[in-house]
């Protein structure tokens, strides 16, 4: 079987379906994912924006977190400073 699409988009969590939806107007789009539509990591995460306000919790911990919870897949040196700036950013 053959299909045919303008625009092919792989991953089905919010980048790649709020890119579908801009686009659909316009173009003849293609969504593929693992298996089913919420089979994305933006069902699996936790919701909100965490960060270390309080003075008992370390920057070490949310980066520790993170790395787990990327299964190796995250960039250490990413995530390190992302954490160390999010108090600010989110300030």
């Amino acid at each position: 079987m053959i299909y045919q699409s303008d625009v092919l988009i792989i991953g089905s969590g919010i980048a790649g379906l709020s890119l579908a939806l801009r686009l659909a107007d316009d173009y003849l789009v293609t969504v593929i994912n693992k298996n089913h539509l919420d089979d994305c990591n933006t069902k699996l995460a936790q919701g909100g924006i965490a960060a270390r306000f309080d003075r008992d919790d370390s920057f070490q911990e949310h980066i520790d977190d993170t790395l787990k919870a990327g299964a190796g897949l995250c960039h250490e040196e990413s995530v390190k400073l992302t954490v160390e700036n999010a108090p600010e950013q989110i300030l």
